[in-house]
């Protein structure tokens, strides 16, 4: 009878880390902002940099200016879920961006990023 309370609470928690972990990953809520990137600027050591970009504040999002910092471990991808590399960025590039962590309340705001979905890109 012990054995088979231990089972039952271990299944449990097993089903609640799964169910967990996919709803984090699922539901980032709104992007900050969306808009697209103007200047790119890629880090000394290469992995990663910062992106300006450029949107509207819109019913879901919150700014409409942004210096972002995108560390290398940043999810970048497209709405079919092909993952990007930094470098695979370019100007014109309209992305939405998820940050992470404080907020700088300058203007433009400054934040790191937590995701990138590549919506599309801008005919210059």
């Amino acid at each position: 009878m012990r054995l088979r309370i231990v089972c039952v609470i271990a299944v449990l928690a097993l089903a609640a880390f799964t169910t967990t972990g996919c709803a984090a990953t699922e539901s980032l809520g709104s992007p900050d902002i969306r808009g697209n990137i103007s200047t790119i600027t890629v880090s000394e050591t290469g992995d990663g940099g910062s992106i300006l970009v450029i949107g509207e504040i819109q019913a879901d999002t919150d700014y409409d200016k942004a210096y972002v910092s995108v560390g290398a471990d940043v999810e970048i991808i497209d709405l079919d879920g092909k993952r990007f590399a930094f470098e695979d960025l370019s100007p014109l590039t309209e992305v939405e961006v998820w940050f992470t962590g404080p907020v700088a309340e300058s203007y433009p705001v400054q934040a790191a990023a937590k995701h990138i979905e590549v919506l599309g890109y801008d005919a210059p």
